[in-house]
């Protein structure tokens, strides 16, 4: 009884610690968080170059085909490119278990949203400012939100996030992007920012 009380007071601490970065700057500390970012790449070349203090965060639904795996979608994003300016890609993908990875190192940015189409006002956020954060498998499709242990993974990732960075403007894909569907994102965003009150 007293190694499980020992336990769940290890446990509880684990999970009330504060958020911080690593001493280099690249990695989250305080979730438990798989870190598969690649610091040899050089992720949005362009965006990393002109990077700026994050402002806020881009949720995305890329709809992965069903039984698709979180590691080809992380390759995917870690494949080496021709330095033209572009890489696709995310900070973080949740994975339908739960499972947060970083996928890119926050001294980097990643391309994940286009600035010239805008759907709101969020002229302010681009690549150099936000931090992308991908639902893997889910989609805007009915019957394909991020799942309940995505959403809680989801949530917590946030509350890091906010004590690592402050306040953050977070905006689902769609809201912002004229070309995509405009519900991507949008339930967890308004989840999340309703999180931030």
């Amino acid at each position: 009884m007293k190694a499980l009380t020992q336990l769940l007071a290890a446990l509880l601490r684990a999970f009330n610690s504060p958020a911080e970065l690593s001493p280099d700057g690249k990695r989250l500390k305080g979730l438990p968080i798989v870190y598969r970012g690649n610091d040899k790449l050089p992720y949005g070349v362009t965006a990393t170059r002109k990077k700026k203090p994050i402002k806020g965060l881009i949720i995305h639904h890329p709809a992965s085909a069903k039984g698709a795996g979180v590691a080809g979608l992380i390759s995917y994003i870690n494949k080496p490119r021709p330095p033209k300016g572009y890489m696709f890609g995310y900070h973080f993908v949740i994975d339908t278990d739960g499972t947060i990875y970083q996928a890119a190192p926050f001294t980097k940015r990643t391309n994940h949203i286009q600035g010239s189409s805008y759907r709101t006002s969020a002229k302010h956020l681009t690549n150099v400012n936000t931090i992308g954060i991908s639902f893997h498998q889910a989609s805007h499709n009915p019957g394909m939100a991020p799942n309940a242990k995505q959403t809680k993974a989801g949530r917590q990732l946030v509350r890091a996030l906010r004590q690592v960075y402050g306040p953050l403007d977070i905006f689902g894909h769609g809201e912002i992007q004229s070309d995509k569907q405009p519900n991507e994102g949008l339930a967890f965003a308004r989840l999340a920012r309703g999180d931030g009150k």
